[in-house]
């Protein structure tokens, strides 16, 4: 990989879903079901910084993913999303 792949990498990322489309909230106390356990969640290794796959905002961009919420593509194995399925 050069430079030039690396602005094509970037240039080219998919758009992200924002907080009300997925909606974004603070889960209910003691669900498991939390941003934290969640397979779309990565944190940046040189300071935790949480972002999700899935969307993003102004706030998540500045704040990061809060790791007590979470939105209705919650899942910890990207098969099975029980919020979403609560709406079917």
């Amino acid at each position: 990989m050069n430079l030039d792949d690396y602005h094509s990498l970037i240039n080219n990322r998919p758009i992200k879903a924002d907080a009300e489309e997925v909606d974004y909230e603070p889960a209910p106390e003691g669900s498991a079901m939390r941003c934290a356990s969640c397979i779309h969640l990565y944190r940046r290794a040189t300071d935790g910084f949480g972002v999700c796959e899935i969307f993003r905002d102004e706030q998540t961009d500045e704040e990061g993913i809060d790791p007590a919420y979470r939105c209705k593509f919650w899942s910890v194995d990207g098969e099975v999303m029980p919020l979403l399925e609560e709406e079917s």
